[in-house]
């Protein structure tokens, strides 16, 4: 659920860099410099790149969670720890 709010606010922040890029390409009595295309497209790439860190960090932590549920589920409720020992987390 989590991934799915992320992808998509990375794209409507991708189709905001669009929708301006449309608006200086259909506007005739602006024209737009060579240095504001770039910027333009430096945007989208950004926009690009930081969802698919987003996308990453976000299957690694739902692998994760995948694996904590799986590990749970082996011991049950025969483990032979006490249940007060757990869900204890071990500290450094």
């Amino acid at each position: 659920m989590l991934s799915l709010l992320v992808l998509r606010s990375s794209a409507q922040e991708l189709l905001q860099s669009e929708k301006y890029f449309e608006r200086l390409s259909m506007d005739s009595q602006y024209l737009a410099t060579r240095e504001e295309l770039y910027h333009v497209q430096m945007d989208v790439k950004h926009v690009q790149s930081v969802q698919i860190n987003h996308s990453d960090r976000i299957s690694r932590l739902e692998r994760r969670q995948a694996d904590d549920a799986a590990l749970k589920s082996v011991w049950g409720t025969s483990s032979p720890f006490p249940g007060i020992l757990s869900g204890t987390p071990i500290q450094g």
